[in-house]
């Protein structure tokens, strides 16, 4: 099988992979799965000749518009990440308030006068 045929499969299997949701529970195999792909296709892009062939071509094309779809299904995915990061983060906080109430103590609504 020539590079660039495994270029596209590699890619086609990316491209089906990111078409399922992102499981809750299996979060990290998906991810993993994602990095493997993407690692995978890496090296073989590497091993691409300078001089393609016309159907080496037009399969290229194909590669390219598989690539903008796999680029914004990863980029959703990385925003899905970074917002339960956020909310774990905020939901430690908030259960540190609950376990220590007095250990931030709020300076709002102080009043001091000055009359003497």
């Amino acid at each position: 099988m020539s590079t660039i045929k495994a270029v596209y499969e590699v890619t086609k299997q990316l491209f089906d992979h990111l078409q399922m949701q992102m499981p809750k529970e299996e979060r990290e195999s998906y991810i993993e799965r994602i990095e493997q792909l993407l690692a995978e296709r890496e090296d073989l892009i590497k091993q691409l000749k300078d001089t393609p062939t016309d159907s080496e071509r037009k399969l290229g094309q194909v590669i390219v518009k598989m690539n903008h779809e796999i680029n914004s299904k990863l980029k959703i995915a990385s925003v899905m990440i970074n917002r339960d990061i956020s909310d774990l983060n905020r939901k430690k906080e908030t259960n540190k308030r609950y376990d220590h109430p007095y250990e931030s103590v709020y300076t709002d609504g102080l009043f001091f006068d000055k009359k003497k």
